[in-house]
């Protein structure tokens, strides 16, 4: 048996999709099977995956479209390596992507999923925005899949031991690798690498594009089951407010900030009675997300520091005299061009 089974689902994935094939064959790490499922593809698509002869790959094939919950339970159903790594058709991976991963999983049998960092390209392979990475401790993963997803789907690697049956579910549609992550941190450790092995596209018809709103809508669902798991309780006003943290999509207001302390403090009180991770852990990444959010709210002028300052969650957060020097100059900036 290979060692890793990796699994791309392609739907109308024409432009893309052999690129992508090409990054996965061009692996330093060759012991793997390849399990491209066709999910009813109208362009062709087909035709370029059947293209390919390497013995590795499998391709199985969906009459119709039955969404990505479905085409990747049925490619992880088919599997048979140890470990199970995705990617989506429109992604790239580096060559040593597997080698480095595969490396790490050998060495630490108590962890059983890992990510890497991502790069983001455009539609023609170029570099596009920057894409920030996080450099969390296994706790502090744990604790933070609780206000925002920081993983990248492409950059995943996990046991296949640890997987439920089926390994996505259709409760959350469009969150399915959200919650697909969470469920894993809840029986074992997960960590991501700190190296660059995926490239992630960006362009206006991919998936998170197309679907955003209903993105967030799922993300705020299932954000509602994880407080409910460690019994914070927030009303619907104040679930808005917290889904908010990862989204931005409420205008910025110094009401907002209220909101956003109160719900922080909430979630701080409950994982620690929860005893859900270390207190060290918890404060960490609460600190994290009080300080971006304020840097986020510093245009609303110098209130926002002395809300900052005054504040009393926790303080100590990375790279802590740096952003907080910028969150104190931005938010008087403001003032001296008033």
């Amino acid at each position: 048996m290979p060692r890793v089974s990796v699994i791309t689902p392609v739907y109308n994935g024409s432009r893309y999709i052999a690129n992508t094939i090409r990054s996965v064959l061009a692996q330093t790490f060759k012991d793997f099977e390849y399990i491209i499922i066709d999910d009813g593809s109208v362009d062709n698509s087909h035709e370029i995956v059947t293209s390919f002869k390497d013995p590795r790959i499998t391709v199985l094939h969906n009459q119709t479209n039955c969404y990505l919950v479905a085409a990747r339970n049925r490619a992880i159903a088919a599997a048979t390596g140890d470990y199970i790594a995705l990617l989506d058709h429109d992604d790239l991976w580096t060559a040593d992507r597997l080698a480095i991963q595969v490396a790490f999983l050998d060495q630490n049998p108590d962890f059983g999923m890992v990510g890497g960092w991502s790069m983001l390209i455009d539609e023609n392979d170029k570099p596009a925005a920057r894409r920030r990475n996080y450099a969390y401790t296994p706790d502090e993963y744990k604790i933070s899949l609780l206000i925002r997803n920081v993983w990248g789907n492409g950059t995943l690697i996990c046991r296949r031991a640890l997987l439920d049956e089926p390994p996505y579910t259709e409760e959350y549609q469009l969150c399915e690798d959200y919650n697909f992550i969470y469920r894993l941190s809840l029986k074992s450790k997960l960590t991501i690498l700190q190296k660059v092995i995926l490239k992630y596209r960006v362009y206006p018809t991919n998936t998170s594009s197309l679907h955003q709103g209903h993105m967030i809508e799922y993300g705020r669902k299932l954000k509602s089951s994880m407080l409910e798991f460690v019994q914070c309780s927030m009303n619907e006003g104040e679930l808005n407010t917290f889904n908010n943290i990862e989204h931005y999509t409420l205008p910025i207001s110094f009401d907002l900030l209220d909101h956003t302390e109160l719900c922080l403090q909430k979630l701080l009180f409950a994982v620690k009675k929860a005893g859900y991770v270390p207190d060290n852990a918890a404060n960490s990444i609460v600190a994290e997300e009080w300080l971006i959010f304020c840097q986020r709210s510093a245009t609303l002028g110098p209130g926002v520091w002395k809300k900052y300052q005054s504040s009393n969650l926790p303080k100590n957060t990375y790279g802590q005299t740096r952003r907080k020097l910028s969150l104190y100059l931005k938010s008087q900036f403001r003032l001296l061009r008033t």
